[in-house]
């Protein structure tokens, strides 16, 4: 595990290479239940959003997708 000063160099590092990006971190949701409950909406609205074109895909017979990506797509929806 880094030391407090080494996740403080590394911070300061990304920070000067590029001040202006976010840092995104990738979330991804496994389960038809985990994505409606993180959005807050139910199981049928998430199976709406996937045939309207969300980044959803089926995998092993589940829904899953990115948080990001998910989210980007419902503000460009909106």
């Amino acid at each position: 595990m880094p030391r407090q000063d080494e996740k403080e160099y590394l911070r300061d590092c990304i920070m000067d290479a590029a001040p202006e990006l976010p840092i995104v971190v990738p979330i991804h949701l496994s389960t038809c239940q985990y994505i409606a409950d993180c959005f807050m909406v139910n199981r049928t609205t998430v199976r709406q959003w996937k045939k309207a074109g969300a980044p959803i895909a089926l995998i092993g017979g589940r829904l899953a997708c990115e948080y990001n990506q998910l989210m980007a797509w419902l503000v460009r929806r909106s």
